[in-house]
């Protein structure tokens, strides 16, 4: 198994790969895997952008989320997938198999179930603390 700081500092056009990180499941939807060793800012980690589509969703329903910072999710994660450059010539990883822990308990994440997005207009935590017109 490799980091991420491995796999970028040895990147391979289209290669089979299985690689260790913190998924990170940003606030813009996006996800990435960055280096276990990430610092002292996790935004500035070495990391490889996750391109699998409703991959975020997935997640969202089958572990913890987290409610703070810059991203919803943050867990420890190994992935096995396929490295490669999109169009802007950033690494980019298709996962085939995807291994999450959560509170001391590893998941493995059925790639193939797909959820429903949440809505945006969902309940939030304004809506919690409003108070009645009663």
């Amino acid at each position: 198994m490799m980091t991420v700081r491995e796999v970028v500092a040895n990147f391979s056009h289209h290669r089979d790969i299985f690689v260790d990180g913190y998924l990170v499941y940003h606030l813009d939807g996006e996800l990435s895997l960055i280096d276990t060793d990430y610092g002292s800012d996790y935004l500035k980690s070495p990391f490889l952008k996750i391109t699998n589509d409703g991959l975020g969703d997935n997640l969202e329903n089958n572990v913890s989320l987290y409610g703070g910072g810059t991203s919803r999710l943050f867990h420890y994660a190994k992935i096995k997938g396929e490295l490669y450059l999109d169009e802007k010539a950033k690494l980019c990883l298709k996962v085939k198999e995807l291994f999450v822990e959560d509170n001391g308990i590893w998941h493995s994440i059925d790639l193939n179930r797909h959820y429903e997005p949440r809505s945006k207009e969902e309940i939030n935590w304004h809506n919690i603390f409003k108070q009645s017109d009663h």
